[in-house]
């Protein structure tokens, strides 16, 4: 591996790239089966060690999985990249970059609403609060765990047919409410034990996770959406301007 001018990042982080750009290139196939540690070391020209810890890297996003006694395999899932401009359901998203959207876990469970929820959403603490949460795929394979909540009155009793599609739009159907906007938090996290087997990731995986309060038009909060995505599949981008008369400054 020739070190790239002006790369100061650690070695492992660099050989972390080479192998991706070795399966980039096609050169390991996914569902393939990657050369073994000495190997990675040999061709790239590091030591073992960093090709160790590169793998951990890789692992930790996804991108690979390893069978003990097998040998380390390129994961096999796509990789679907859309910007965040945009309020769109994932069923939508999926569709916009080819692929199909289902749902391989569906739980829904009504109570009351808490005080502080119910101050959000303009109702009466204890009114009553439906939470759906749903393990979403992408072309069969799980991509993102999600859990929305709303007061009762605006869903119903939807089928649960209904509610393994687009929530947004099922939620827009049955209130009558058009959404606007949303005010969204975004961060990473660790799948954790829970999560990661209904994602089928390592508990130390990353996800990439957008909390969201959706707005109406007349700035209602329609409902809360907390969306936790395989950082593996799905890679998000912002486009960001000066604001006007503003001077960048690093």
């Amino acid at each position: 591996m020739n070190p790239t001018p002006g790369d100061s990042r650690p070695r492992p982080r660099q050989a972390r790239d080479a192998i991706l750009g070795l399966v980039s290139q096609g050169q390991h196939l996914p569902g393939a089966r990657l050369p073994s540690e000495r190997q990675l070391a040999d061709r790239l020209s590091v030591s073992r060690p960093t090709v160790r810890e590169a793998l951990r890297i890789l692992e930790e996003e996804g991108r690979i999985t390893r069978r003990v006694g097998v040998g380390t395999f390129v994961s096999s899932v796509p990789l679907v990249e859309a910007g965040l401009e945009s309020l769109v359901s994932f069923t939508e998203m999926m569709a916009r970059s080819g692929h199909q959207a289902g749902t391989s876990h569906l739980e829904v469970s009504e109570g009351e609403m808490p005080a502080e929820e119910a101050e959000r959403f303009r109702v009466e603490a204890g009114t009553v609060e439906l939470v759906v949460k749903r393990v979403r795929t992408l072309d069969g394979s799980p991509a993102m765990y999600s859990v929305h909540a709303c007061p009762k009155a605006l869903l119903g009793d939807p089928p649960l047919a209904e509610l393994r599609g687009s929530f947004f739009a099922l939620l827009q159907r049955r209130s009558g409410l058009r959404m606007s906007y949303s005010d969204t938090r975004i961060s990473s996290e660790l799948a954790g034990s829970e999560i990661g087997e209904l994602l089928e990731l390592p508990p130390h995986a990353s996800l990439l996770v957008l909390d969201e309060l959706v707005f109406s038009a007349d700035h209602r909060v329609m409902c809360t959406s907390l969306s936790h995505f395989r950082a593996d599949i799905h890679r998000y981008r912002l486009v960001r301007r000066l604001s006007d008369g503003g001077e960048l400054r690093r």
